[in-house]
């Protein structure tokens, strides 16, 4: 009885607390738009998942939609401290985190807005900074799957964090980095002392049609064959 009394308590300060921080959100994000959420799903190993967030820009035509957000921290009491979901500057970070989202749509009109970057060559190897590129392939959103994360082992002070991503259709990403000799401390805050690169591994991968799509285009910018585009 007094573990399920625990168990069901936790759950409901999880709940409490992630909820408290959406709605916090919510809150700022008028300034810019309307901000919707839906399901909230908790679990006491450390795990919280938000279902079906929509934001509306009042700026731009279209929504940004993400079917699920989940965020894995190091136990429940990561998401029941306040200051953790706060983001308060002098909280330490965790020693493992690790955040993915499911089905996140963006319409292609909203991919590169209000951004004050520079124009972008899509064919120098980034198609997805290059949205009159992407409209000319076809593209009318952009849908992908993504996660990315760290492993915190401070007995050896190494440090893994990895990112990955896939656009539908499009192109994927997978990346692994490792840094040795990070002091715990580290995670504080203290960038006295500077880690070495222990390892890294990245792989990308245009889906074929898409790739091909894409050389065909890119080469009738260039003014050249396809084949000398590949080259």
């Amino acid at each position: 009885v007094v573990a399920g009394g625990l168990y069901g308590l936790t759950k409901g300060i999880m709940y409490y607390r992630v909820k408290s921080g959406l709605d916090e959100l919510v809150e700022e994000a008028r300034v810019h738009g309307n901000l919707t959420y839906g399901a909230i799903e908790t679990a006491v190993t450390g795990r919280v998942s938000v279902r079906d967030l929509a934001f509306d820009p009042d700026d731009y035509e279209g929504e940004v939609k993400i079917a699920k957000v989940t965020v894995t921290g190091p136990d429940a009491l990561f998401f029941i401290r306040p200051q953790a979901l706060l983001g308060e500057s002098k909280t330490p970070m965790p020693p493992r985190l690790r955040v993915s989202a499911e089905g996140l749509e963006v319409p292609l009109g909203l991919a590169g807005a209000g951004a004050q970057m520079p124009e972008v060559d899509g064919c120098l190897g980034q198609p997805t900074a290059d949205p009159e590129l992407l409209a000319r392939l076809g593209v009318e959103r952009i849908l992908m799957d993504m996660d990315m994360g760290w492993d915190y082992d401070e007995p050896i002070e190494r440090l893994d964090t990895s990112l990955n991503f896939a656009m539908a259709g499009m192109q994927s990403m997978s990346g692994e980095f490792s840094l040795a000799d990070v002091p715990a401390d580290t995670l504080e805050g203290n960038t006295a002392t500077m880690p070495k690169l222990n390892g890294f591994d990245v792989t990308f991968r245009f889906e074929p049609e898409f790739g091909e799509r894409y050389i065909a285009l890119c080469a009738e910018r260039r003014g050249v064959e396809p084949d000398a585009f590949r080259r």
